[in-house]
């Protein structure tokens, strides 16, 4: 009988693996876990040792990256057998034979007819995405497999575009964009699915700071979603033009569609808008309040997203201005909204904060790592911010040599994605470049600043 004596693989409430006989397997440890649900998707493709350890202990040094990688081997073999685990000189990985997986490779190879075990199986991994992703599991083909299900079966198509939506939310952005537009032609049965895929297109546009295309497609739904009564539909894609002429620094173009909100938009998109203008236009007290009462509303209806925007604004005014627990706060809504705002606001306010205790190596480390993270989810826009504020924080703190080589990173990264920087990233760059030129010699000013370029562009870059 097919799959007799075979592990079987599943995502039930998580990564699961489960004996012939039907008992879980526990894995000892999460980085365990991590690495057995890399080597059963990939199977039977084999890693070299050396990297399978820098990529699941990066903090470690060589020798007890290594080490961590023989044990975790060694519990792999007790738990899955010997015959499972195949080791060929550097390079290791799993029998595939032994594991019945979902499917997640090329779909015309292994579903050439659909079955409703293999459709589950697709239900089941997009539903389960946001714990996959951080397994390793390589989610590109899963989303083949929807691809081709959708493809057999049309009718499917609402279902599944809600759902790889909330799986596309974790991806980098050059891999969501051609998915994303794939979707909305093939949800375009359905006008409210297929113009919310259009707006959601629109935001990972704005995260790669593509804004012209963004533009153009908020543009066309605001006017078929008014057209056809859509209403949340038809604000979202107005918040998101909003947003786009204010970052672009473009107030004429920026305040009908401010105006528009304030007259049709729900209660927290109105005052989100109210409060954005005011930040990059007024400043004040009054600022600090709207943007205050934002955030309470917000959090209120639960639109962590808005929430986040606004204590974000409210980080850069004045961390202080905010509740005791602002970054925690902030930590928390990274986790229900994805969004890279959060996870920049918090990280980084708390790093100044450290940084004002004396804990330099610390805080600098922390900004380090987020910064490439930021650069690994493809989030251009909120990086070339992050980068600018690391350079602003290493100078008010005196680390000027540092504050130089964020400054040309940002640099490095803007040219390289092809992205102009906005009329405040002009002007910040202009007081940064000015301030740093005042305590560095042009000399020691241009070695910092091509050092920090040359570092980001190989993946390298490691504040201090």
């Amino acid at each position: 009988m097919e799959g007799e004596g075979c592990f079987r693989v599943g995502w039930e409430g998580g990564f699961v693996v489960e004996r012939p006989c039907g008992e879980k397997v526990v894995f000892p440890t999460a980085k365990t876990t991590s690495l057995a649900a890399k080597l059963i998707f990939f199977a039977p493709q084999s890693f070299d040792r050396r990297n399978l350890a820098g990529e699941f202990w990066p903090d470690a040094v060589d020798d007890h990256a290594r080490m961590s990688l023989r044990t975790a081997l060694t519990a792999l073999r007790r738990l899955l057998g010997e015959e499972c685990v195949i080791a060929e000189g550097s390079n290791v990985g799993l029998a595939a034979e032994r594991f019945l997986r979902p499917i997640l490779s090329n779909p015309h190879d292994f579903a050439p007819e659909i079955t409703d075990d293999w459709a589950e199986w697709v239900r089941g991994g997009i539903g389960a995405a946001a714990d996959l992703i951080p397994l390793r599991v390589p989610v590109e083909g899963l989303l083949d497999s929807l691809d081709y299900l959708l493809d057999v079966d049309p009718a499917s198509a609402t279902e599944f575009t809600n759902a790889s939506k909330r799986l596309l939310e974790h991806l980098p952005v050059d891999e969501v964009l051609p998915r994303l537009e794939r979707l909305g032609r093939l949800a375009a049965g359905s006008n409210e699915i297929a113009l919310g895929v259009r707006v959601f297109l629109a935001t990972r546009f704005l995260a790669k700071g593509q804004f012209v295309p963004a533009i153009d497609i908020c543009k066309g739904v605001v006017r078929e979603a008014e057209s056809r009564s859509l209403c949340s539909i038809a604000e979202s894609a107005a918040y998101h033009l909003f947003a786009s002429w204010v970052l672009l620094d473009q107030p004429m173009r920026a305040r009908p569609y401010k105006d528009w909100l304030t007259r049709n938009g729900s209660t927290v998109v109105a005052r989100m808008a109210e409060g954005m203008w005011s930040f990059q236009y007024e400043g004040g007290e009054t600022t600090i309040r709207r943007l205050k009462t934002t955030a309470e509303v917000a959090r209120d209806e639960g639109k962590p997203y808005f929430e986040q925007t606004a204590l974000a604004c409210l980080l850069s005014i004045d961390a202080a201005s905010a509740s005791e627990n602002l970054t925690e706060r902030l930590s928390d809504l990274r986790s229900l909204s994805g969004s890279g705002i959060g996870v920049f606001a918090s990280a980084f306010s708390f790093a100044r904060g450290e940084i004002g205790e004396g804990q330099a190596e610390r805080a600098v480390a922390r900004m380090a790592g987020l910064l490439l993270e930021l650069k690994e989810r493809g989030e251009t826009r909120i990086g070339l911010g992050a980068l600018h504020y690391t350079s602003a924080i290493l100078a008010e703190a005196g680390f000027w040599a540092l504050a130089a080589e964020s400054f040309g990173a940002a640099g490095a990264w803007a040219e390289e994605m092809g992205v102009p920087f906005l009329a405040s990233e002009k002007r910040e760059r202009l007081h940064l470049s000015r301030l740093l030129s005042s305590r560095l010699s042009k000399d020691q000013f241009l070695l910092h600043v091509r050092r920090g370029a040359t570092l980001w562009k190989r993946n390298l870059f490691a504040i201090g």
